[in-house]
């Protein structure tokens, strides 16, 4: 009977350690997932900051892009302007000539026409 109570009270000390220890395996086991989901969050937050410093990067090089091909078109039709003034010029000293003397051809053809005869 007294052995039969050491039994029991053994058998109650086992129980209750291994109950103890089941329920310290479970806490480790949460502590482990819920390490790992921070771990995953926080990796996910930070591909997150990465993909957003990329887009911002890109959107500054579009931007970027853009200004240099404003400006190298306005460069472009600065040039085709003066270039046309250029032309516009040119033809107009040339017809100012033209105006101003007109008859100078004609008096050194008429003069080598009488030299001739």
């Amino acid at each position: 009977l007294k052995r039969q109570e050491v039994l029991r009270r053994k058998l109650a000390v086992y129980r209750e350690e291994r109950k103890l220890a089941e329920e310290a395996a479970q806490r480790d086991k949460q502590r482990v997932a819920e390490a790992m989901a921070e771990e995953k969050r926080r990796e996910q937050e930070q591909e997150a900051q990465r993909r957003e410093r990329i887009r911002k990067k890109i959107e500054r090089y579009k931007t970027e892009m853009e200004q240099q091909r404003a400006e190298k078109h306005q460069q472009e039709q600065a040039q085709l302007r003066l270039s046309k003034a250029e032309r516009q010029s040119k033809i107009r000293d040339y017809l100012k000539k033209r105006q101003e003397a007109p008859l100078a051809p004609l008096n050194r053809s008429a003069e080598e026409g009488r030299g001739a005869r």
